[in-house]
């Protein structure tokens, strides 16, 4: 060390655990500040080296994210073949459960459904046909109330059992 406090490079490198050569090429490429006489200023040498090898450290192929964070968007093959295959055990298992009787398709529900709905409105719109005669032999308002309750109460009946019959048949979609 000089009387300015300044040291060479050889003794920087001493000094941080490198060879010469490794701090030449670092005052070469601008990463360490020297003086005209080729000298350094061991503070600011030091700040300068520790700042610039801790954003060198990382090796060239590693990636610079965060731990923890989430990958990045594209991801790469281990994680499309992870996706791939998270999403082949889903579909098993719905394959599974719907073999099992546990799961059914919607579109065959709403469709079954659909028709009994159907047969259902048909029903209570053939009933007015059927209950005139009835309501018009009737005088009393009660018993023409009764008449029409009863015809509409029968035909929910029938299709609370036409949806029963649905639901214990296994070869009906119907849950």
């Amino acid at each position: 060390m000089n009387m300015a406090g300044k040291i060479s490079t050889s003794q920087f490198a001493s000094q941080v655990g490198v060879t010469g050569s490794a701090i030449r090429k670092a005052i070469a490429a601008g990463r360490l500040t020297a003086d005209a006489d080729g000298l350094l200023d061991p503070v600011a040498a030091l700040a300068q080296w520790q700042h610039n090898r801790r954003r060198r450290r990382r090796p060239r192929g590693a990636d610079p994210a965060v731990e923890g964070a989430p990958p990045p968007a594209g991801g790469g093959f281990w994680q499309h073949r992870t996706e791939r295959e998270a999403a082949e055990a889903a579909i098993a298992r719905m394959r599974e459960r719907e073999m099992a009787g546990e799961l059914v398709r919607r579109a065959e529900v709403e469709r079954e459904l659909a028709g009994r709905i159907i047969a259902l409105r048909e029903h209570l719109n053939t009933m007015a046909d059927r209950l005139s005669a009835v309501v018009a032999a009737e005088s009393d308002q009660a018993a023409c109330r009764r008449a029409i309750a009863d015809e509409v109460r029968q035909a929910l009946r029938g299709f609370a059992a036409e949806l029963e019959v649905a639901k214990s048949s296994t070869t009906n979609p119907l849950p």
